[in-house]
């Protein structure tokens, strides 16, 4: 488990170096990454939501799933809608573990917990990575500008490149750590209760693997870069979150594909999502560099 965890540390440490970490100034970017976590912290409206949130979707939402459907009594009568999207996601899966395990359960009831948990919590926990850093991202530059310390900042004997380094290293760190952490709980509570009917350990499949250690990471910085390059354009946080909120349509969009049977993140599709990722993260900050000037900040303070 530990290795697991550490994983994807490892991987963003040797990934940020891509976007020339070691050729900045240690002692500034610390310095600079220590001030925008204060400011994080002595905010109540990003802390907070940032941990209702995945409390409430990842960690008390399957807790009451599993406790269903494993504790409430048969199904009866069941519905045939829900019956046809059992029966579609079974048309779609590949040969494998899953399938296997599928076929495994004696009942409805069991099947449709075992779905929740390996395909429909999946864009739960996308949708509130995707809050979680939006929240903080937005208010990077846009939070600067309302405390009216831009200008001083803009003066100081930092780089554009170091200043954004450290605003997205800062809030990388709260964003990722925050869903690990409601990735583990989630993990831990719900196997509890659910091992005694299953009689084996969900969350650490092939899937959840590479969701949560490829792709989750490649997608909170994705959007982190997102926000930071609109909160450096705009001059309220509210202007930051709508603009930051379009994010929010394609885990929509996904949410719906998985309930409706179109079509499930396999192992493959998952991989392929965090290889754009990836190539998406170095292109955006690079357009960011070349894109935005302190002249370019300081105007978006005035107009």
């Amino acid at each position: 488990m530990y290795f697991l965890l550490h994983l994807p540390i490892e991987i963003l440490k040797h990934y940020i170096l891509l976007f020339g970490v070691n050729k900045m100034n240690k002692r500034i970017l610390k310095a600079m990454i220590k001030k925008e976590m204060k400011s994080i912290l002595s905010s109540k409206k990003l802390w907070i939501p940032m941990i209702i949130v995945p409390l409430l979707l990842c960690v008390i939402l399957p807790i009451v799933v599993s406790f269903l459907g494993t504790h409430s009594g048969e199904l009866k009568n069941i519905d045939p809608d829900i019956q046809n999207t059992a029966d579609k996601f079974v048309e779609n899966f590949p040969d494998g573990e899953i399938k296997t395990q599928f076929l495994s359960l004696d009942n409805m009831k069991l099947q449709l917990t075992f779905l929740f948990f390996n395909f429909l919590i999946i864009p739960v926990f996308l949708l509130t990575a995707i809050v979680n850093s939006s929240l903080i991202a937005a208010n990077s530059f846009v939070g600067e500008k309302e405390r009216k310390t831009l200008e001083t900042l803009l003066f100081s004997p930092i780089s554009i490149k170091e200043l954004f380094i450290s605003k997205m290293i800062a809030a990388l760190l709260p964003s990722i750590g925050i869903t690990y952490l409601a990735y583990l709980l989630c993990g831990i509570l719900v196997n509890v209760i659910v091992f005694p009917s299953f009689h084996f350990v969900f969350f650490v499949s092939t899937n959840w693997i590479i969701f949560m250690f490829i792709l989750v990471p490649f997608l909170i910085l994705f959007n982190i870069l997102l926000n930071i390059f609109i909160s450096a354009k705009v001059k309220t946080f509210q202007e930051a979150q709508q603009f930051g909120g379009l994010m929010v349509l394609p885990i929509i969009a996904i949410i719906i594909s998985q309930v409706s049977g179109l079509f499930f993140l396999s192992p493959v599709v998952i991989g392929m999502l965090g290889i754009i990722l990836f190539v998406a993260d170095l292109f955006i900050f690079s357009m960011m560099i070349k894109n935005i000037h302190r002249n370019t900040l300081f105007e978006s303070q005035i107009h």
